[in-house]
């Protein structure tokens, strides 16, 4: 019965070589596409970009995320320029692959159509997959434009693995997804409630001004290093036949062939393998978020990232309202309730969310700690919950027009940070004994302590979250227990 991850031993991370592989690319990738202002970054001593390490990190994973952005920013060159950076393969075939989003779309010109010569020869239907769904990196140009009925299998894409035409279907896998979009006037995003929650984050591309870190290079010289290192027009031109070559019985199978079996596609670009990937992510996920250090008086066991996480869950989930959070039920008025960040948003804090928990070690791992920071946790948050969050009226008139250099949904996750924030730490000396009490009981057995907490004895929703989770824990043991006891042979 645990409440809590336990603190564990960190371990070092600093001399991990397919994390300086990663790190060269985010820095090839500033001078290829220099866009990104280093006004954000994921660490003082460690000044790589925000946007462009947590494109890295989910291009790890194999996630999808979203970029917003004006005219001109530059977003749908940087997925592309990004996806040939990472893969290996030649960015003419992600730019023949690449979906534009726009009403008129359809799925047969987007990803698959049928072989109508096959059907004139020998009766048979047959499908032909498009470039789309071979490529292993999907990218989609303003999605936003597309019709609600094919957002759904961008979807199933997305979520399952699966591509679906007709009454066919194709499992393609996991991979990467990278897909442009603006937000609306409104500050949402013109996308399916369940589309925006596969969307792991959302990046805001922006003008780089003056503050880029390699400002004299300009967009002339970026595209002149693409030409020398991700163009090979010669090799995309033949792996792009093979595609249109409908004599051919699985042209996306070929095609897929082709490009594994010249690791030299380009040069001078070395790929990230499947089996570096899974390295970074299984050294991502041993970093703990709970974790021990040596104080003055012996070990000391730090919990403060594992708490906020649980302290957002707790503050949007929950009401004394209404109990369980529901999106049909309205803000709550309850005075209590006004406390906590659970009223600045419709919606409640999605499983999906908890994208938050791997993307705060990916960027502790990059800056080479051993351990999850209270601010990594502060540096994902808006970018895991602006494009999935409903924020409420009052919250949006309140901040309208205050001076920010995010989009506005960015921002108002940004101000819903720092509420959290400050009612964590007003909160973590209680939660903290709260946590350490229960760690007393279980230990010594001591079940009637656990059961005599009250609820009512705590402010904070993630305290009361702690108390429902351990006491519902002691009643499941006791009830199996008793019916192994009932079993048992006499």
């Amino acid at each position: 019965m645990q409440c809590a991850e336990k603190p564990q031993q960190t371990q070092n991370t600093q001399n991990s070589k397919v994390r300086e592989k990663v790190i060269r690319k985010i820095v090839h990738g500033m001078a290829l596409h220099p866009a990104e202002p280093l006004t954000d970054k994921i660490d003082e001593k460690i000044p790589l970009p925000l946007n462009s390490s947590l494109r890295a990190l989910s291009f790890l994973r194999g996630d999808a995320i979203i970029s917003v952005g004006g005219r001109g920013t530059g977003k749908t060159r940087e997925m592309l320029v990004f996806s040939s950076l990472y893969t290996g393969i030649p960015i003419e075939i992600f730019e023949a692959t690449m979906i534009n989003g726009h009403p008129h779309q359809r799925p047969e010109t987007m990803f698959a159509r049928l072989h109508f010569g096959s059907m004139n020869k020998d009766g048979k239907e047959r499908v032909v997959w498009g470039g789309a769904i071979a490529v292993p990196v999907l990218n989609i140009d303003e999605i936003a434009q597309l019709p609600k009925e094919d957002q759904v299998l961008f979807y199933k894409m997305i979520e399952y693995g699966v591509a679906e035409y007709s009454f066919y279907s194709k499992h393609i896998g996991n991979r990467p997804t990278n897909a442009t979009a603006n937000f609306g006037e409104d500050g949402s995003l013109a996308l399916t409630r369940e589309l925006k929650d596969r969307f792991s984050l959302v990046l805001e591309a922006k003008y780089s001004g003056m503050d880029n870190s390699i400002a004299c290079l300009s967009y002339e010289n970026a595209e002149k290093l693409v030409a020398m290192r991700l163009s090979n027009p010669q090799i995309s031109e033949k792996a792009l036949q093979i595609l249109v070559d409908d004599s051919r019985q699985d042209p996306v199978g070929e095609f897929k062939r082709f490009i594994s079996d010249r690791a030299n596609l380009l040069k001078s670009v070395e790929p990230l393998t499947d089996d570096e990937r899974r390295e970074a992510v299984r050294e991502i996920e041993a970093i703990p978020l709970a974790y021990v250090k040596e104080g003055n008086n012996g070990k000391i066991a730090i919990n403060d990232p594992q708490l906020i996480i649980s302290a957002l869950e707790a503050e949007i989930n929950w009401s004394e309202k209404y109990g369980v959070k529901r999106a049909e039920d309205g803000i709550s008025t309850d005075a209590h309730d006004r406390n906590y960040v659970g009223i600045l948003v419709k919606d409640n804090f999605s499983v999906r969310s908890h994208d938050v928990v791997f993307y705060a070690k990916g960027l502790a791992w990059l800056a080479g700690r051993d351990h999850v920071d209270t601010k990594d946790i502060r540096n994902i948050l808006p970018h895991a919950l602006a494009h999935k969050m409903e924020f409420s009226e009052e919250f949006k008139q309140k901040h309208i027009n205050d001076a920010r250099k995010d989009a506005l949904p960015i921002y108002l996750a940004e101000r819903l940070a720092d509420r959290l924030f400050e009612n964590y730490h007003k909160a973590a000396p209680s939660l903290k004994k709260l946590l350490a009490a229960i760690s007393e009981a279980e230990e010594s057995g001591d079940i009637e302590r656990i059961k005599s907490l009250r609820e009512s004895d705590y402010d904070h929703p993630a305290a009361k979250a702690i108390i429902r989770r351990v006491q519902n824990e002691v009643k499941i043991a006791e009830f199996y227990g008793k019916i192994m006891e009932d079993s048992l042979p006499m």
